[in-house]
């Protein structure tokens, strides 16, 4: 169409279609239905009115059209474009005249949308041609011949259709056949939607690049040549991603864990999580404490391990006071951390004892905000500590069961020496008592009382030494018994004594 406002015969497949561009009708595009002016231009052969926005064979245009054009470059600021569809149309055919045909074809869009009518698609698809955007240029014709039917004039329809004859021997076909069919396939970055709706697509001859992407499945990448006329076929079966493992530690207790934002956690000590093999941040919180964050890079079937390992918060106000008592030579760990007393995060946190001679004791202790706190951890010895006290108990013991032993043996010698000697003086005494005897048969009167005295005074020095003796030799054999107890009986064995008496007598029975 000339600026005349004529109508221009399109010329029988030229090299470039730049002189086929022409301005539609004005009463088709710009005569809005409750127009009463004077159309912008006037067309050789009047057309009939027809009335835009309202009907449903618009809104699917419009629709077509959004679809149509997403990714298309955009060079032109805000403020170059118009919201009247007759500047815009304007706009678009000046920039296409003058060879910018980016700048025009954002106009021409930008016309149709606000108007959608087949009589712009003629003019944008020459525009799409001319920058080699072949594919959308067979498009936009095909809907132009769709659209605009028995209202475009046949000298104009037969040079749309040669054009298309030309245009489509440099169009490819790309047939898909995709699993899983949920998948999503984009062509040369462009989203062309799941497998399960795209069974081919038509590209300019070259080289492209088709992607197909699916959460939970390893993405594939082809890339194909593409030749005009001929049909390519992209086969493609994802298949599934491993995911990754994701071990956490928390020496802490009741730490809220994060990942994505979303809470898995909020009294992680360990925690192992499956997650898809991508991108992650984890976030590790706890009141009193330094929050912290961890961003990984997920591989399929990688494991990793994270430590939260939270840093306490010293300008935190309500802290609690916490002191330790234990026994010497060990050591205490709160939280994973060794500690000896002082400022802890309210809250419940885990105490570990350890020393070279006590088993490992932990203990959990709820501390309130702000309180003050004393801890005692009394630990058991370990085994080889009891061993060794076993052993140096058993070596007193034995000391002690000599020198007992000892003292036993002297005792019962002295009473043996003093038994010994007091039969002695016991003979003389009865050598004495029956001389006294013999005398006192052949003269009674010779009896005094003073020989008398002695002969008592000798019997009761033999009764004593007897006593003593008796006593001593008891002594020894009980401290005797008591030695060889001491080196039988086992240190750590059991006893149970039980007193039993009876009318007749008075027992006391233990068992060892």
């Amino acid at each position: 169409m000339r600026n005349d406002g004529k109508a221009q015969s399109a010329p029988a497949l030229p090299r470039s279609l730049s002189s086929l561009l022409g301005p539609a009708p004005a009463r088709c595009i710009l005569h809005s239905p409750d127009s009463r002016g004077t159309p912008l231009t006037h067309t050789s052969r009047p057309r009939p009115r027809v009335p835009l926005c309202v009907s449903a064979r618009a809104r699917l245009a419009l629709c077509w059209m959004t679809a149509l054009l997403v990714g298309a470059p955009r060079a032109l600021a805000q403020s170059d474009l118009s919201n009247d569809p007759k500047e815009s149309f304007a706009r678009g055919y000046e920039l296409v005249q003058r060879g910018e045909f980016e700048a025009g074809i954002v106009h021409f869009e930008r016309a149709y949308l606000q108007r959608p009518h087949y009589s712009v698609l003629y003019n944008l698809a020459q525009a799409y041609a001319s920058v080699g955007r072949i594919v959308l240029a067979v498009e936009t014709f095909e809907r132009y011949l769709r659209d605009g039917g028995a209202e475009i004039p046949e000298e104009r329809r037969s040079g749309v259709e040669r054009a298309l004859a030309h245009y489509r021997r440099r169009i490819g076909h790309v047939r898909f056949a995709v699993k899983p069919e949920n998948a999503t396939i984009s062509l040369d970055g462009r989203p062309l939607g799941p497998a399960v709706g795209v069974q081919s697509a038509r590209v300019e001859a070259g080289r492209h690049v088709v992607r197909v992407a699916l959460a939970g499945y390893v993405e594939a990448t082809r890339t194909i040549d593409a030749s005009g006329g001929e049909e390519a076929v992209v086969a493609l079966e994802l298949e599934r991603e491993l995911p990754m493992e994701v071990l956490v530690r928390c020496a802490i207790p009741d730490v809220t864990v994060r990942v994505n934002d979303a809470v898995v956690s909020r009294s992680a000590e360990r925690l192992s999580l499956v997650l898809p093999a991508t991108r992650h941040t984890f976030e590790f919180t706890r009141s009193g404490y330094v929050a912290r964050r961890i961003e990984t890079e997920g591989r399929a079937g990688a494991r990793l391990e994270l430590d939260c390992a939270l840093r306490v918060d010293s300008r935190y106000p309500e802290h609690a006071a916490l002191t330790i008592r234990r026994p010497e030579g060990t050591s205490v760990w709160l939280d994973g951390v060794e500690f000896a007393g002082g400022a802890v995060p309210p809250g419940r946190h885990r105490l570990e004892l350890a020393g070279p001679s006590y088993e490992r004791l932990q203990q959990d202790v709820l501390l309130r905000p702000r309180e003050q706190r004393t801890v005692t951890l009394l630990p058991e010895p370990t085994a080889e500590a009891r061993a060794r006290a076993h052993e140096a108990a058993a070596r007193t013991r034995r000391i002690a069961a000599l020198a007992i032993g000892g003292t036993g043996v002297a005792a019962a010698g002295a009473a043996l020496a003093l038994y010994l000697s007091n039969n002695q003086a016991h003979e003389r005494w009865n050598a004495k008592n029956r001389s006294l005897v013999a005398r006192l048969a052949n003269d009674p009167d010779s009896v005094t009382a003073r020989d008398l005295d002695a002969l008592i005074e000798d019997e009761n020095a033999i009764r004593n030494r007897d006593t003593l003796a008796v006593g001593l030799s008891v002594a020894g054999g009980t401290l005797v018994l008591g030695a060889v107890a001491l080196v039988l009986w086992p240190f750590d064995a059991p006893t149970a004594p039980r007193l039993i008496g009876t009318p007749r007598h008075l027992a006391l029975e233990a068992q060892f």
